[in-house]
């Protein structure tokens, strides 16, 4: 078998298209390609996969840049690295970020929330550890119908009282006329 005369000679090359740099280095990889915004993109299963810095996920999520970089210090979210150093995250990530803080409001602690998303992952499900979150799970949401009802306990008496607070300036301006 000869060796085609283009084997290990083919350099990447940067092609500018619709406002798009195509990375073609003809490889069985996914490319990347980098808009004329900045921004990085993959193309994965015929879907556009956008990366963003952290600075643009903190302003998607009205997360701190401090409390990004502790969730990735924490392991609960795992950016990707350029050369320069800086993280990408992909706009998935969004989410996730909304989930921690989610979480946490829930007064989950940071090995809860890794448990979980370790556990419940979609591309390694963890069958060993689902006992655990489930555990945690049903205890949670137990607390949670619990300041539900205390919550709807508190409605009904304020609505009580101002409904009665209100009777009371009714009938005391009907006698001041």
């Amino acid at each position: 078998m000869l060796d085609s005369p283009l084997t290990n000679t083919v350099k990447p090359k940067l092609i500018y298209c619709l406002g798009y740099y195509f990375s073609c280095d003809l490889a069985p990889v996914p490319l990347t390609f980098t808009r004329c915004d900045g921004l990085h993109f993959v193309i994965v299963n015929q879907q556009e996969v956008i990366f963003i810095h952290i600075s643009e996920l903190s302003r998607k999520t009205g997360v701190s840049l401090r409390s990004l970089r502790y969730y990735e210090e924490k392991e609960l979210l795992t950016p990707t690295r350029l050369e320069n150093g800086y993280r990408q995250y992909t706009e998935s990530e969004i989410e996730r970020v909304r989930m921690i803080q989610l979480y946490f409001s829930l007064g989950l602690g940071v090995k809860e929330i890794s448990d979980f998303f370790h556990c419940t992952s979609s591309a390694n499900l963890n069958y060993q550890c689902l006992p655990n979150a489930i555990q945690v799970g049903e205890k949670k949401l137990k607390e949670i119908r619990n300041q539900i009802q205390i919550l709807r306990m508190a409605e009904v008496h304020l609505e009580d009282c101002l409904s009665s607070w209100k009777e009371i300036l009714r009938k005391g301006d009907s006698l001041n006329e």
